[in-house]
């Protein structure tokens, strides 16, 4: 065989691949494992279908373990990162629960191996006796949250005692059931207060109903900042939290900071670093797609996302940044269906002013594709990424994006990996425009 053609860079070790940070921080495999705790109806299935986006009730028919009274899903065509028990609390399997749930969330279990959250279903009926019980085994041990299940079911008879008819205010749709979910929430508060106060812990009201999605949105949100509140100063690039981020399907603001967070740690702020450079760009375009799509973990059957048509179409969005002077938007259909990828990506990675541009671009183009996704479908297609597509290169955005990577002041970037960082974190943040997450 004849050598490869000598291109005066330094090659990586051939038996050395190139690990995404993805790979590098969950190299343990972690899944994220919750245990969700309710009385038979309480909504535990659907609230699961809701936030991890996978039909617990099928599972319960098709692929589960019954370990003592709980039953064990792992989800894996749906949902990989996901592994959940279901518990339904009854008075006759009450010891075999808290023996169960004492075993799963013990400190003595490994990290890997326990249950890392626990939401406990109730509704306002519920006495809290039992639950308190429970409660105290797991308290402390790991984040537990109260979830006041079926909120809608308190709040629509509000929303029908409201009284209409003064002159000036609102009394749209919306504004209505805006009041009614305050004076539910209100009512929740005093349940809690009255039930539940003592224990401590977090209590949050959710719905699977469509006009009650926020509060699935708070849910997930709250649970994030539980979960690294328990793991304290480790919890921004730990396997664990990015299971469980990867896990969620819920919530935006979580997956753009987990982007951040991933993407800050490794592979952003060495975009000139040795392991790139004497690469295949395509390769180095590879490591950080990946990373990308399979934090933001969509539904996607047919795994278009990943494919080589998708990551075609987005060398092609990044294109006219090759160019010294910023041009317009090309047509949206010399980029949908390209059969090659443009020319940026082809050969070998130097790591230099331009390299690093292209890269730049291409991470936030992809994360604000995947953002624009995430607002708009449930369960991808190559239709529905397309459409995206279209009109993220119609827009501004990018041009905005682009002129800004452009006029970023770099000149040599092996010494300016933060400052890179840094840039792409300032403009995902820009034009993705997530709400803020509460603080840890």
């Amino acid at each position: 065989m004849a050598p490869e053609p000598y291109t005066g860079l330094p090659r990586p070790p051939r038996s050395r691949p190139l690990l995404s940070s993805l790979d590098i921080i969950l190299s343990d495999g972690y899944q994220f494992r919750i245990l969700v705790i309710g009385k038979p109806g309480s909504g535990k299935s659907d609230l699961i279908n809701a936030v991890f986006g996978v039909d617990a009730k099928a599972l319960t028919r098709t692929s589960f373990r019954r370990t003592h009274v709980a039953f064990e899903f792992s989800p894996d065509e749906q949902n990989p990162r996901l592994l959940f028990h279901e518990f339904d609390i009854c008075d006759e399997e009450r010891i075999q629960l808290l023996e169960f749930v004492g075993s799963q969330t013990g400190s003595g279990v490994p990290l890997i191996d326990r249950v890392h959250t626990v939401w406990v279903c109730v509704g306002a009926e519920d006495d809290g006796s039992a639950i308190k019980e429970v409660l105290s085994i797991v308290n402390g041990n790991v984040p537990v949250m109260i979830v006041f299940t079926k909120f809608d079911e308190t709040t629509i008879p509000m929303l029908r005692q409201l009284p209409v008819g003064r002159p000036g205010e609102d009394y749209s749709f919306d504004a209505q059931l805006g009041r009614a979910k305050e004076r539910a929430q209100r009512y929740f508060d005093q349940v809690y207060r009255l039930k539940f106060s003592d224990t401590g812990i977090p209590a949050v009201c959710a719905s699977m109903e469509s006009h009650f999605r926020e509060t699935i949105c708070e849910l997930t949100e709250e649970t994030d900042r539980q979960i690294r509140k328990w793991l304290g100063s480790y919890s921004r690039v730990s396997g664990l939290v990015l299971a469980w981020s990867m896990a969620q399907r819920a919530s935006r603001p979580i997956n753009i900071q987990t982007c951040i967070d991933v993407g800050c740690f490794g592979l952003w702020r060495d975009l000139s670093c040795r392991d790139l450079v004497g690469r295949r760009t395509e390769q180095c375009v590879e490591a950080i797609h990946s990373d990308i799509v399979r934090i933001w973990n969509f539904n996607d059957p047919t795994k278009y996302l990943r494919s080589a048509q998708f990551k075609r179409e987005m060398t092609h969005v990044v294109n006219d940044l090759v160019d010294p002077i910023i041009s317009d938007d090309p047509p949206f259909l010399d980029i949908i269906g390209m059969e090659q990828s443009a020319p940026w990506i082809n050969g070998v990675y130097r790591g230099n002013v331009l390299n690093v541009r292209c890269m730049m671009s291409y991470i936030v183009n992809l994360i604000n594709i995947l953002n624009d996704l995430f607002l708009r479908v449930v369960s991808v297609t190559e239709d529905d990424v397309q459409f995206a597509i279209e009109e993220f290169v119609g827009g501004d955005r990018r041009q905005k994006i682009h002129k800004a990577i452009h006029d970023f002041p770099l000149k040599d970037p092996r010494s300016e990996g933060e400052a890179v960082a840094e840039k792409i974190k300032q403009l995902v943040l820009e034009t993705c425009d997530p709400p803020p997450l509460p603080d840890a």
